[in-house]
């Protein structure tokens, strides 16, 4: 080991130095090898590296990586070959050169690092430093005018957990909201963005904000999607649960009926949307805006829409239950008409038979429930030739 010399004359080893001057020769290290070596030599040595491990790395990483200058790309893959254990250690290396990748954000590659870096701190546990660079580096990403990159979107969501971490929901939130103003709003990642935001708004503004918010952007989708989009059907859904969830089943009606109104009636959309509708409003006994909701239905299909006669028999039970019997056998004679006009045209089509089949016995059915016996065997013997066909 080699020796220094003191001021009075004297001589020193190398591992008798006082700590503060070990820090400042491993500082020196060019490289992380000669550091390894340099803290092998001693168990003082050793213990000097530990005192300030992270600082020493992170010094020694950057002078090397200046010497070396790599690329960020291969910087980025020889950490990720390194595979280092020891969290802080990681830490310091990725700290040495996010000087280099911090002003290209929001790119992909520096939106990556600092996510690896911020997960490095919090590995560590060294809180303080993971919320000061959450805060400086949220603030770069707003800044930008480029759209956020997924890696970006990744970011953000750890960022988000490191504020809340830190019992700053406040914090959270307004730059949660920020953020998913910089978002195009016709991407799916606009409302699972907002579908996170949901739940901390109810936390903390309460549950009228947070239906609000869910109003206003089932508006916004309904603008940019159109009303029939899977994502702006899925916000109405989440504000009609909303409603219910708080008991409030008139509006959670009206609500629906709104939506229901904004689509083609052409739809698959529209027959789903009538078909919930019913339901919500047999289980509140309001049983002729059902029906009225069902006739609508049924005007708007055609004889070959699927669930025809299924609507048709539903529509004529609807009537039975009001004690409306004529109207009940008058869909069904409307719905059989139709579709023996259909099969008339096309007497050897399988389909239009099978349908004529149903539609007969249905009528045949309605019939009966009227006490028309003879027009009931009729309509069953014309089915019965149809089946035989």
């Amino acid at each position: 080991m080699s020796a220094v010399s003191s001021p009075r004359g004297g001589t020193h080893n190398l591992h008798t130095l006082h700590g503060d001057v070990l820090h400042e020769i491993l500082l020196l290290s060019p490289d992380r090898k000669s550091l390894w070596h340099l803290i092998l030599t001693h168990p003082a040595v050793y213990h000097a590296f530990q005192e300030r491990r992270r600082l020493i790395l992170r010094t020694v990483f950057k002078t090397e990586a200046s010497l070396s200058r790599l690329k960020m790309d291969a910087v980025d893959s020889f950490l990720d070959r390194l595979q280092v254990k020891i969290p802080i250690d990681a830490a310091a290396l990725r700290e040495a050169l996010w000087p280099r990748f911090e002003p290209q954000l929001p790119a992909l590659l520096p939106s990556r690092w600092a996510t690896a870096l911020l997960l490095c701190y919090h590995s560590s546990n060294l809180k303080d430093e993971a919320l000061t660079f959450t805060k400086r580096t949220t603030t770069k990403l707003l800044n930008h005018a480029l759209p956020p990159t997924r890696e970006a979107r990744t970011f953000a969501r750890a960022a988000i957990r490191t504020y809340v971490a830190a019992n700053l929901a406040e914090d959270a939130l307004q730059f949660q909201e920020a953020f998913l103003y910089r978002l195009d709003p016709r991407s799916s990642e606009h409302s699972l963005w907002t579908k996170e935001l949901v739940p901390r708004y109810r936390a903390l503004k309460g549950p009228e904000q947070a239906l609000q918010l869910q109003r206003s952007h089932w508006e916004l989708y309904q603008t940019t999607l159109g009303p029939n989009s899977d994502i702006t059907l899925d916000w109405a859904r989440s504000i009609v649960h909303e409603h219910q969830c708080a008991g409030d089943h008139q509006q959670a009606i009206l609500f629906h009926q709104r939506v229901r109104n904004t689509l083609d009636p052409t739809t698959a959309q529209y027959v789903a949307w009538s078909r919930q509708q019913i339901q919500m409003l047999q289980k509140l006994n309001r049983t002729e805006e059902a029906l009225l909701v069902t006739e609508d239905v049924w005007r708007n299909l055609q004889p070959d829409s699927a669930g025809y006669r299924a609507w048709t028999a539903q529509l004529s039970a609807q009537y039975e239950a009001v004690g409306r019997a004529n109207a009940a056998v008058a869909v069904c004679e409307a719905a059989w008409t139709t579709i023996k006009t259909r099969l008339d045209r096309s007497p050897n089509d399988e389909a239009w038979k099978y349908h004529a089949h149903g539609t007969a016995l249905m009528l045949a059915k309605a019939y009966r429930r009227n006490g028309r016996k003879e027009d009931a065997l009729a309509l069953e013997a014309i089915a019965k030739s149809l089946r035989a066909l």
